[in-house]
């Protein structure tokens, strides 16, 4: 293919990509981006960007200095604009969808046509919603452009060792942005050792393994033991069967990320039938790939195979779906592969009928999970300023704000799933002129909340929902039976894992220190009403009316 033919095919995936995803540009921001920005606090001056390099995260178990840089930055020249913010993770996500050409074309070594046809898929699934949507999730999309690059570079190193200076540089700003980027180092054994040798692929990663001792040396100084972080300490890693599964739901979210409402439905009442169903699909598609693993189609599938598994290993561990970003970059390449290596015609249309459709259903989802966030993040916006008017008068200037139901998400969108403390600091410190251009925070009120309330369904939104006082300091947060929404205790014990796939029964009980959650009602595992036992009697006590 000639150089301008490959340009114009580029131009008009990065087009698709924009014309996908410019909706993200039209949110506001979310609560995580409350509770990072005043993490990032005072971003005043542009020396202020580069204090993550010597400061602890938000979150103990992380290191991501790059990625927090990108946020202060984005603050310091927009302020609360939440477009600007947005754009800034477009470009980035139109940066990897470039690479992810590469990717295929220099590191899988497929077909052009292939890479072209990967690299789009890539650009407009919908399972790439939250990284778009959420400025704190552009970390994953940072580790993937810096982790593609050093791949890159190094696969170009082979004949110009100049270029391993480069794949050095781009690890290093890999690890500054995720520390899930020193899973480069097992692929890059994996992939070069059978055409290098295994001696000069140990001694090609020695500057590598050097760079990661340095960088986990440093990023000690400001986290918690690697042993206590959420991966390690997640179901994951202590049980075979949650191992499984959460590699399950990655591979099947990617191709289909369905909404928050069918996704319950299946997980919750049909989880049993669908379990045994995708096991019989692993086994058989094992088998399928164990019988052709000689093949030469086959062995071309290996290095996307070998990329999907060793960079989402985490998954694993504990299944976050802005965590698939880097891994479905292989993922993304399987349907063109298969397209372009069909040994019969039937099977070629069958395939090219297949990743035709699935790219108009990820075009649907993302426009659907474009309105949601934009619905949820002006939900969002209204319960700020309402809840500074609150808070403004006199008689409410507590020390503890108590919230007896928040609405969490809205759709597949958050709105206070987190963020709730970050929205009551930022409600009291509006009242500080300068706290719009510092994210400087100007209280020190404690927050609780007892019950966070999933609508599954963006167009009923929260109006089914109702709060009953039954007894002082008691209180009952109720939705009717068959009701798209749902209920789930906010804090919730060792014993009861906020999961989708986690029934809930009558009599569940959940205690925190502020609060005593009692399960009345439950339908199909779904919680229809809990009971609040109000023990901080001290606090504010506050609920969403719907």
């Amino acid at each position: 293919m000639s150089l301008t033919r490959r340009t114009t095919f580029l131009a008009l995936v990065l087009m698709a990509t924009a014309a996908v995803w410019y909706g993200a540009m039209q949110i506001q921001l979310n609560g995580d981006d409350y509770q990072y920005l005043a993490s990032l606090a005072p971003i005043e001056h542009f020396s202020d960007i580069f204090r993550p390099f010597v400061t602890p995260d938000a979150n103990p178990s992380f290191f991501r200095p790059l990625s927090n840089l990108t946020m202060s930055l984005d603050f310091l020249l927009f302020g609360w604009n939440g477009t600007l913010f947005h754009a800034t993770n477009l470009f980035f996500h139109l940066v990897a969808t470039v690479l992810t050409y590469f990717i295929v074309k220099n590191v899988f070594r497929w077909k052009e046509t292939v890479a072209i046809a990967s690299a789009f898929f890539f650009g407009i699934v919908a399972s790439h919603e939250y990284n778009l949507m959420v400025d704190t999730a552009r970390a994953d999309m940072l580790v993937a452009i810096f982790t593609m690059s050093a791949l890159l570079c190094q696969n170009r190193a082979r004949k110009n060792p100049m270029w391993s200076i480069a794949a050095w540089v781009s690890i290093v700003l890999a690890l500054l942005s995720k520390e899930s980027a020193v899973l480069l180092i097992p692929f890059l054994i994996l992939y070069f050792r059978q055409e290098a040798g295994f001696l000069r692929t140990i001694k090609m990663i020695v500057p590598y393994l050097i760079l990661a001792i340095l960088f986990y040396f440093y990023h000690s100084h400001y986290t918690i033991s690697a042993m206590e972080s959420q991966p390690l300490t997640a179901a994951g890693a202590h049980s075979i069967a949650a191992l499984l599964r959460n590699g399950l739901y990655s591979i099947v979210y990617f191709f289909v990320p369905l909404d928050l409402s069918t996704a319950t439905d299946l997980l919750v009442r049909f989880h049993s039938f669908l379990a045994s169903i995708a096991a019989a699909g692993m086994i058989l598609l094992g088998w399928l790939f164990w019988h052709s693993r000689n093949s030469q189609g086959t062995k071309s599938l290996f290095p996307a195979v070998q990329f999907t598994v060793v960079f989402g290993i985490i998954l694993l561990f504990t299944f976050e779906r802005w965590r698939l970003y880097l891994p479905s970059v292989g993922l993304a390449a399987l349907l063109p592969f298969a397209i372009a290596n069909s040994k019969t015609r039937i099977v070629t249309i069958f395939f090219g009928v297949l990743f035709i459709g699935l790219c108009f259903f990820h075009i649907d989802r993302a426009f659907e999970a474009e309105s949601e966030w934009r619905t949820s993040t002006n939900l969002l916006e209204g319960l700020r300023l309402n809840l500074r008017q609150i808070l403004s008068e006199p008689l409410n200037r507590k020390n503890a704000v108590g919230f007896l139901d928040v609405p969490a998400k809205l759709g597949s969108a958050s709105v206070l799933q987190l963020g709730k403390s970050a929205l009551v600091d930022r409600a009291e410190a509006d009242k500080v002129p300068q706290y719009y251009r510092s994210a400087l925070i100007g209280t020190e009120k404690s927050c609780w909340c007892a019950v966070d309330v999933y609508a599954l369904d963006r167009h009923i939104g929260f109006r089914e929902l109702t709060l009953q006082r039954i007894a002082p300091q008691c209180y009952l947060v109720s939705v009717p039976d068959f009701s798209e929404m749902v209920l789930y205790p906010a804090n919730l014990t060792s014993n009861v894992v906020a999961r989708r796939d986690l029934e809930l029964h009558t009599g569940d009980s959940i205690k925190s220190a502020e609060f005593l959650d009692i399960i009345r009602s439950a339908q199909q595992g779904l919680a229809r009403s809990i009971e609040v036992h109000v023990l901080d009697t001290s606090a504010l006590l506050l609920s969403y009316s719907g």
